[in-house]
């Protein structure tokens, strides 16, 4: 199966360790990426992305905010996942009214990305 995932965070460092990880492990075929909330909305609004992988902390459109446009949407409801150092219980009520439930705090390894992204995936 051809999943196309977008990984969303302005730290470079760790962008390119996911999408490795991802791309190596062959659990991901597609993957792009945007540095922050608005240019990761224009690529989604042009390929609609199946997941998500999400920081919440960015400049300009931060990670709840694009949740929420991405609502807007009609029909688009791509799996998400939080990736975030700064989740805390304010955080995680406002991801649960918003239906995100998978949370991954940083730090985390490779592995356990990966990991997390098999269990989120359709078994094919």
């Amino acid at each position: 199966m051809k999943i196309k995932a977008l990984i969303v965070d302005d730290e470079k460092i760790i962008a390119d360790s996911i999408q490795m990880a991802l791309l190596n492990d062959g659990v991901i075929t597609s993957v792009s990426r945007a540095n922050d909330g608005k240019s990761a909305f224009l690529k989604i609004k042009d390929h609609h992305h199946e997941l998500i992988i999400l920081d919440l902390n960015m400049p300009g459109l931060n990670g709840v905010d694009l949740i929420k446009k991405l609502k807007e949407i009609p029909s688009y409801q791509p799996t998400i996942l939080i990736i975030s150092g700064s989740v805390d219980g304010d955080n995680i009520k406002e991801l649960l009214s918003l239906g995100i439930k998978n949370i991954l705090t940083k730090p985390f390894s490779t592995k356990e990305i990966v990991e997390k992204v098999k269990t989120l995936l359709p078994q094919s």
